[in-house]
């Protein structure tokens, strides 16, 4: 009779290949005492068993309770690696007695395998808290187990009455041999508690109590007029992107309406607030919390909702672009005979808006070397066709010329005789029209013009909007009117755009609206100033890059020389 005995740790074995090989056997015989398979397995096997003679169900049985059978040519080898790992410590013994018979009836003295179970130590050792948003916990586990990995199991409950399984994410060994650092997912919006549970081979060895706490940060606050950016400040990356992903901003202890989260950049961007108020924000992420998960409080007043100086035109510099009696074109003949006593004229008397530049120092140029249409025309100037109000302003794209040649006579070749010259004189320059926010001067001496375009602004809009309509110029049908806006503001003693925007206007024959939108980059940089420029074309440069681009269609009954119109009405700002 041979006996071995071995001890397992639960179903921890890990040891060498438990097999027994038998030759010339014409029966296996195999008892079994005391055994308890653990899983899904219904019922064992019958107590003995032949293994040189195994029906389909008992073969079943026992491949499901760990122990495989495989018949050679003249050997017979038995495995039972897989049942030792498959004990229970419910029935901590069991004995396997093993006969061999055989051909002519001999019997083989009694092989025996005793298991005893006996439960494997786990113990939790120290545990940290568990932080919202990080949602992870550490353990120091100490053990004996050989593979703890392949059998530890835990479980987390808010109310510990519903569990959930937690993922484990490693499992490494500590620098005290028997024990492990142990990293467990466990996901919580909870600022409480949260009940852990430990099993182990499916059997609960400890549970514990883990404290769920608010992640330590702070908020810096940058106020715009009805909105304002949170940033997160935190001492990692990492960190940072996760608060930043789940936190709640309070105005004044109400939650605040959350517009975008730049997880890039850890700000987050709420709404819902009144211009130019003073209110208290905090921050935290747990859902259920105290004055002691929120952030310190920063507060801040909210920007005005300012709007432009004269933003629908309603206010009016009468009389600004007058002239009476101006040459229209060249003198001309009333019929074939060379008599040039015709001259047509041309009376100008426009108005333009107050608070706004224009370009008509350079376009009606009263030092012009010729007075004449063909060379000296407005373009900018107020007009009633409008969206709203009384006025808009009406922005064309034009010839010009301070030099222009004195326009030679024109003979009437035949009939039918027409009431104005058709003599079409070369004109230096073109430009398109501009009004903007500022100021403009033109030196008609050296053809230098000067933008100082913005003005003082303190709020930072989001959009700047309004109403237009366009006509593009006969020569250039594909030409589009354009806006273009730039906020400024003081970065490092210097003052620079901090947000900008430009929107193109296409062919529409009735008002209708557009909008300009500003992005600020810059966190917390307030806003110094603001340029708004509406041109009637989109190739705005230099007078000579204007004179190259801008198209122009010759008018020679009006003996004057236009391109691109504009309207523009009802200029407002978006907060």
């Amino acid at each position: 009779r041979r006996q071995r005995q071995m001890c397992i740790r639960d179903s921890t074995y890990t040891g060498r290949t438990l097999t027994l090989s038998v030759k010339d056997a014409a029966e296996l015989s195999m008892t079994t005492e005391a055994v308890f398979i653990s899983g899904s397995i219904g019922s064992a096997w019958p107590a003995e068993v032949n293994l040189m003679s195994l029906d389909g169900e008992t073969a079943s049985l026992l491949e499901e309770g760990g122990i495989a059978v495989r018949k050679g040519a003249d050997e017979t080898v038995v495995d039972l690696t897989g049942v030792a790992s498959r004990l229970s410590v419910v029935r901590p013994h069991a004995l396997f007695t093993f006969l061999a018979t055989g051909p002519t009836g001999l019997v083989s003295e009694p092989v025996v395998l005793g298991i005893d179970v006996e439960p494997a130590k786990i113990e939790i050792v120290s545990q940290s808290d568990v932080v919202i948003g990080v949602n992870t916990a550490n353990f120091l586990i100490e053990s004996d187990s050989d593979n703890l990995g392949d059998n530890l199991r835990m479980y987390a409950s808010d109310d510990g009455t519903e569990w959930y399984e937690c993922e484990i994410e490693s499992i490494t060994p500590s620098d005290t041999p028997g024990r492990y650092d142990v990293t467990v997912s466990i996901p919580t919006q909870s600022s409480n508690e949260v009940k852990v549970r430990v099993d182990y081979c499916n059997r609960t060895v400890s549970e514990t109590v883990m404290q769920v706490v608010s992640p330590k940060y702070t908020i810096d606050v940058d106020a715009f007029a009805l909105s304002t950016k949170v940033r997160i400040n935190a001492d990692t990356e990492d960190m940072r992107r996760l608060i930043t992903a789940i936190a709640r901003v309070y105005a004044d202890g109400r939650r605040c309406h959350v517009i975008d989260r730049d997880i890039d950049n850890s700000i987050i961007t709420v709404g819902d607030l009144k211009a130019n108020t003073k209110y208290s924000f905090t921050s935290t992420v747990a859902d259920d919390y105290t004055d002691s998960d929120l952030t310190p409080a920063v507060t801040v007043t909210t920007e005005k909702t300012a709007g432009l100086a004269n933003s629908d035109f309603e206010d009016i510099k009468y009389h600004a672009l007058k002239y009476k009696h101006m040459p229209s074109g060249g003198r001309y003949s009333q019929t074939i005979v060379e008599i040039y006593n015709c001259q047509n004229y041309t009376d100008f008397d426009y108005n333009i808006p107050e608070k706004w530049a224009t370009t008509n120092a350079k376009t009606f140029c009263m030092k012009a070397k010729n007075i004449n249409t063909w060379y000296v025309e407005p373009s900018v100037y107020t007009v009633d066709e409008c969206a709203g109000g009384n006025f808009a302003v009406k922005l064309q794209s034009t010839a010009w010329d301070t030099d222009g040649q004195s326009i030679p006579d024109w003979r009437q070749p035949s009939q039918p005789y027409v009431g104005y010259s058709r003599a079409i004189p070369e004109i230096a320059h073109r430009a398109a029209a501009r009004l903007f926010l500022g100021s403009y001067s033109f030196d008609a001496s050296t053809l230098d013009e000067r933008f100082d375009t913005g003005v003082d602004f303190s709020s930072r809009p989001s959009a700047v909007n309004g109403y237009f309509k366009y006509v593009p110029s006969i020569s250039d049908p594909s030409d589009r009117g354009k806006v273009e806006v730039n906020v400024l503001g003081t970065v490092e003693g210097k003052q620079q755009v901090i947000a900008s925007g430009t929107q193109l206007l296409g062919a529409s024959l009735d008002y209708t609206t557009f909008t300009v939108p500003l992005t600020y980059t810059l966190f917390g940089v307030k806003a110094t100033g603001i340029s708004v420029m509406i041109s009637s074309s989109e190739d705005t440069g230099s007078i000579d890059y204007e004179s190259l681009h801008i198209s122009t269609w010759d008018d020679v009954e009006k003996s004057r020389s236009l391109g691109s119109a504009l309207w523009v009405d009802e200029i407002t700002l978006s907060y």
